[in-house]
């Protein structure tokens, strides 16, 4: 299996892939979360821990953190956009 760690924030209603992290660099993901939080130009910041079995050739994507400024964007923002890079 192999494991990444991606950062996306929000802006002008769309989800970017801002940068992407393996297992062992998680810590780097969090801290450049913490950083993008205090950005006021930003809406939101999400952290997606993506998991693939070549095995299998499968991907699985879970969100492992949103920002609190997400939770009040969430009405306003598709919810199939947040992977969309």
């Amino acid at each position: 299996m192999a494991i990444h760690f991606e950062v996306f924030i929000l802006g002008a209603g769309y989800w970017e892939m801002r940068s992407r992290y393996e297992e062992a660099e998680e810590y780097k993901a969090k801290k450049e979360i913490k950083q993008l939080e205090d950005d006021k130009d930003i809406d939101g910041v999400c952290m997606v821990r993506e998991t693939h079995d070549p095995k299998s050739n499968s991907t699985q994507d879970v969100v492992v953190y949103h920002s609190a400024r997400f939770d009040k964007m969430i009405g306003s923002v598709e919810i199939g956009t947040l992977i969309a890079t």
